[in-house]
């Protein structure tokens, strides 16, 4: 896998937080012109099978944690 940088880090992280293309690619802090700017950016950046892989590890481990296990009942 490769490595994120932190920008691509915390935009995957906003992405699982608002599900919004754009406005997690400027609240991660990448600069944009305008929205539509974002949005394309932020569509790339999601093109990407390491960033797919993230947001799918960050989702899963939302999950693990809300899902009880036999012990915990």
């Amino acid at each position: 896998m490769s490595k994120l940088t932190p920008l691509q880090e915390k935009f995957c992280l906003e992405y699982v937080k608002t599900g919004f293309t754009g406005r997690a690619y400027i609240n991660a802090g990448y600069k944009a012109k305008n929205k539509v700017i974002a949005e394309a950016n932020g569509r790339r950046l999601l093109e990407k099978e390491y960033i797919k892989e993230r947001i799918k590890e960050i989702i899963q481990g939302i999950q693990d944690k809300e899902i009880a296990t036999a012990e915990e009942v």
